[in-house]
């Protein structure tokens, strides 16, 4: 395992929904940790995880989180966490490119 990183260096991966990519930071047996980008407009759709929680830091641009029945308008600094078994889903609702701290907890 590595202890250091320049994330400069690591390519970006096209994710499974259109508008989203990522790097993967760690992966290893129950965690795994990646920088995700989200291109203005995209969504990456309503789904549900029954074994790993899920979360989410907004490192840059503004989100919109549905978690469950709840939706939060999210920015810079926010942090959401979508529990197992539990739909949710990210927009990205402005122009401006977000970028994501996702990591999941295999449970």
């Amino acid at each position: 395992m590595k202890y250091y990183q320049k994330t400069s260096g690591i390519e970006w991966i096209s994710g499974k929904a259109k508008g989203f990519s990522g790097k993967d930071l760690l992966k290893i047996k129950n965690v795994t940790i990646k920088i995700v980008k989200v291109d203005a407009f995209a969504e990456y759709p309503l789904h549900i995880h029954p074994e790993h929680i899920e979360f989410a830091y907004i490192l840059e641009g503004t989100s919109q989180i549905h978690i469950g029945l709840e939706v939060h308008d999210g920015s810079k600094g926010d942090f959401f966490i979508f529990p197992e078994k539990t739909s949710h889903s990210i927009l990205n609702p402005s122009e401006i490119e977000c970028q994501l701290l996702i990591g999941s907890i295999n449970i």
